[in-house]
């Protein structure tokens, strides 16, 4: 049987969309719909099958046990080289090709090939610096 996308997934995939740099747990997708538009079972089986089928990645965030999720095609709007904040979850990207391109050369001095398909760098976000979440020393 050839599997198509449903409207409750497709409502879903929007809000992925509209939030493509956040890690997102049940409770934040819930939060981001329209108010009884998708009941929480159905959300859960619909990210289930995202998942298995790639659209979706799963992770917990750091010191938690709680199932988060983020689309794992980017458009074309996103860039190779994902910057994580190691203290609230959210994923950046490096804002131009250039900024991509002066990595690879800094890399590329010690000898070291970037791989531009899976890079991660971990951090802090500057919303995070700005909270107070840690201090400029750490």
């Amino acid at each position: 049987m050839k599997d198509y996308v449903t409207n409750q997934r497709q409502i879903l995939i929007g809000v992925f969309q509209h939030n493509h740099a956040r890690k997102l747990s049940v409770d934040d997708i819930l939060a981001l719909l329209p108010k009884d538009s998708i009941s929480r079972s159905a959300v859960y089986r619909n990210v289930d099958k995202m998942v298995a089928d790639e659209v979706l990645s799963v992770s917990t965030l750091p010191g938690s046990r709680k199932a988060v999720y983020q689309l794992i095609k980017c458009d074309t709007h996103c860039s190779r080289v994902h910057l994580h904040c190691d203290k609230c979850g959210d994923i950046l990207h490096l804002e131009a090709e250039s900024d991509e391109a002066r990595l690879s050369r800094l890399l590329e001095h010690s000898g070291f090939t970037l791989d531009e398909h899976t890079t991660v760098i971990n951090g802090v976000c500057k919303n995070c610096k700005t909270k107070g979440c840690i201090s400029d020393n750490s």
